[in-house]
């Protein structure tokens, strides 16, 4: 008798419970889709908009104790028109021939190197002196001769196509190169020089260091105990005048590797010689120095690999003063 009624006792329970659990459930299910005036949204108007609208943001905040569930904005058709403009110059401001100097305009026009501009005149010029070209334009430089019978196979000014031949220009979109069709600019035709001559710059005082960027994959060999024979080479040649108009002969220019970057010697530049490791003397076309550093070899590598394997040459020009 006792055993029965534990056993009528746990059924009975069970069973309470599995009702209480079914409905909780229902009421966790039912929800309100109607209003007391049957619609099924309710609109809440701001009477009084300008105690809650932020002009600045757009943003409405109601009072503590106020609800929203869901609001919309409506936007207009209709658009307003804003044109105004300062001017400033030298009569306007008051300012003078010192309307550029930031000592006396409060700071308002900002320098990377003020000597490099006419900051004391009513115009503002730039004066350092300085040259750069980075080929977005055409330039009047000089190509070398044709190449395997044609001309546009020397040096040739283009743009990369989807990142072929090279991932990218050193600057802007556009750059010198020896071939924009091919990846090897060799070719299999027999030795041949390629060469880009400038136009004429004029190196003022004090204004003599120089650069340029190089991305460079030239041809090697293997050469015992893992060395290399470097048989490519890239240089700089110079000619000078005192009246522009008499040039002397081409003369070579060494490197100012204290202004490189991204290759040093014996990564990207190495000395002609006739050990392994070294230039070799098939490059021959000048008669260089002993000892002379010349590009070789790949400028790819981990100090350049941030800028798709460009990088920056120095020239020191102060000796053509």
């Amino acid at each position: 008798m006792t055993s029965e009624s534990i056993n009528r006792t746990k059924r009975t329970m069970a069973i309470v419970l599995t009702m209480l659990m079914l409905t909780m459930g229902l009421s966790q299910a039912a929800s309100v889709s109607t209003y007391s005036n049957g619609q099924s949204q309710a609109i809440v108007e701001l009477d009084d908009s300008s105690n809650y609208l932020d002009s600045t943001s757009g943003s409405i905040l109601l009072p503590e104790g106020e609800t929203v569930n869901a609001a919309a904005m409506v936007v207009g058709t209709q658009y307003l028109e804003y044109d105004n403009y300062d001017r400033y110059d030298a009569h306007s401001t008051g300012l003078g021939s010192y309307l550029w100097d930031p000592q006396y305009n409060g700071g308002f026009t900002l320098y990377s190197t003020s000597n490099d501009f006419s900051v004391q005149d009513e115009t503002l010029a730039l004066q350092s002196l300085g040259y750069n070209q980075d080929f977005e334009s055409p330039v009047p430089f000089t190509v070398g001769p044709a190449v395997n019978g044609f001309q546009e196979n020397n040096w040739e000014r283009g743009m990369t196509e989807s990142g072929f031949p090279i991932p990218k220009c050193g600057s802007g979109d556009w750059c010198y190169g020896t071939d924009f069709d091919s990846m090897n600019y060799r070719n299999e035709i027999g030795s041949y020089t390629y060469e880009l001559t400038t136009d004429s710059i004029y190196v003022w005082g004090g204004k003599s260091q120089a650069s340029f960027q190089s991305m460079h994959n030239l041809y090697y060999r293997n050469a015992p105990s893992s060395s290399f024979y470097y048989e490519d080479c890239a240089y700089v040649m110079v000619q000078s005048s005192t009246d522009g108009s008499s040039w002397g002969a081409f003369e070579f220019l060494p490197f100012d590797q204290s202004n490189t970057t991204g290759v040093s010697n014996g990564n990207g530049m190495y000395t002609r010689g006739t050990s392994v490791n070294q230039i070799t003397t098939k490059c021959n076309k000048y008669s260089f120095p002993t000892g002379a550093t010349m590009i070789g070899g790949t400028s790819n590598n981990s100090q350049t690999a941030s800028n798709a394997g460009w990088a920056t040459v120095g020239l020191d020009l102060s000796s053509y003063e």
